[in-house]
């Protein structure tokens, strides 16, 4: 089953601290998934906030809230996309596998 895009649509920019942050916890994720995905398939990773391992993050979590809100379509270079929303104390990141 294909995911669907959230609405709110943010360009990818690694120059932007957020999208840093997530982007390195998805290829951190990526690099130790050896799953074999059909083309289409949804891929989902979960993040849990409360884990000790972000004590070195350089912004507050309420702006990270803030600048998720409802959730985020983070559209790379127009082709790939991936979905961001925090809920329950996770962040959760998901796409189609390509």
């Amino acid at each position: 089953m294909e995911v669907e895009k959230l609405k709110k649509e943010v360009e990818f920019n690694v120059e932007n601290r957020f999208i840093k942050f997530i982007f390195g916890l998805l290829e951190g994720r990526l690099e130790g998934d050896w799953s074999e995905y059909n083309e289409g398939e949804e891929i989902c990773y979960n993040f849990d906030l409360n884990d000790e391992d972000w004590i070195d993050i350089d912004f507050s979590w309420e702006s990270l809230f803030n600048f998720i809100g409802e959730g985020i379509c983070v559209v790379v270079e127009g082709k790939e996309w991936y979905n961001i929303e925090l809920k329950d104390e996770e962040l959760k990141i998901y796409f189609n596998s390509f």
